[in-house]
Parts: C-alpha cells; structure tokens; sequence
C-alpha cells in the first residue's frame, strides 16, 4: 500500500521569507558619484576648472528624500604687459527635499537649501520651504517612474560678501516655487527631466 505524507507550512512565514529574499540590499538607497576637471592656456593666460557632487536619494512608497551636494573652483590667470590678474570662482550647494506620502498621490515634507557663491556675491544662503506634492502615479510604482508637480512657500536669508546696489549686506525675503520632475527607470537606462522656478514675493505682490 502507497504511503501519503503531507507537509504544511505557515503561510504567512513563506510570505515573510519571500518578501526578505526580494528586499532591495541596499533599503532603496541610491548614490552617485562624480567629479570632472580640465586645465587650459596659452601664453599669458590660464584656467583651471574642478567640479564634483554627490547624490544620496531614497525614494518609496512611504516617502522620498533627495539631497544633493557639490562644490566647485574656476582659477583663471591673465599675465600681459600691462595686466597681471588672477580671478577666483568658488561654489559650494547643498539641495535637501524631504516628502511624506499622504496616500497614494499625495504628499507633503519640506526643501531645504545652502549656497555659497562668490560669483553670486554670497557668503552664505538659506532658504526653507515647506511644501506640498503630487505625483500622477501611485507612489508604489516610484521605483519605476513619477510625474510629480510640487508645490512650496519659502523664506530666503543672505549674507552678502560686499555690501549690494541696494546698500545691504545682508537680505531676508518671502517666495513660493513650483517643480515639475519626471522620472522613468528601465533596465537599458533612465530618463530624468525637471524643471522649477522661484518668484519673490513683496507687498504689492500680497495686496
């Protein structure tokens, strides 16, 4: 007589075991790296250019953060008869985005913002912006793509390296800003598009 045997085995702790093999090893952490540089001249005049950033997002389905950091140098020097210049382009920026999902569309968090930019004539700016988004896809599919328009009211602070055409050194002032980002992850590439603007507000702005 053929002997049966059945083995039975919880199915929520298959599922567990299922979901932990497919977790993403890295907790959906995303960095890049890059840097560039080149050097030029000629007789009486040379430049030096350096540029570098790092990018650390996460994004899922229960919220995204997205943080860009980068500096960058431009050295040139002009040595004539009668000219011996040397001119010194500094950057340094940090970008910070941090939303929380409020469903399946919609979300609200906060921007954050440093500059520094002696082209720019700023010693240091702030800017804080709490704000508001929503995303035409789901947000369990970001891993895949997003098309999100945000939405945010700002405070802007500076400090100004020279005192400015306007006689201040330093400045604080109210905006609101709007951001368009498309996002689209394939397995040959990724497309990525955004476009945003900022307007200051003052008095007759309000009225």
């Amino acid at each position: 007589m053929d002997k049966v045997s059945v083995i039975y085995s919880n199915n929520n702790e298959f599922k567990e075991n299922l979901i932990d093999k497919e977790k993403d090893k890295w907790n959906y952490w995303v960095f890049r790296l890059s840097a560039t540089g080149y050097m030029s001249g000629e007789d009486g005049y040379k430049t030096q250019n350096y540029y570098s950033s790092v990018r650390i997002n996460r994004i899922t389905e229960a919220s995204k953060f997205l943080s860009t950091f980068s500096y960058s140098n431009n050295l040139t020097e002009y040595n004539y008869d009668d000219l011996d210049l040397i001119t010194n382009r500094k950057s340094t920026s940090m970008y910070l985005t941090y939303v929380k999902s409020k469903g399946d569309y919609f979300s609200i968090g906060s921007k954050a913002r440093y500059n520094q930019n002696t082209y720019s004539n700023l010693d240091a700016s702030y800017t804080f912006s709490p704000c508001i988004e929503y995303n035409f896809f789901p947000y369990s599919e970001s891993s895949e793509h997003r098309l999100s328009i945000l939405y945010g009211v700002s405070g802007t602070y500076n400090n100004y390296t020279d005192t400015t055409v306007y006689l201040k050194t330093t400045e604080f002032f109210p905006s609101h800003l709007i951001e368009f980002t498309y996002n689209n992850y394939q397995t040959w590439g990724s497309v990525n598009i955004s476009l945003d603007g900022m307007h200051i507000l003052d008095k007759n702005d309000l009225k």
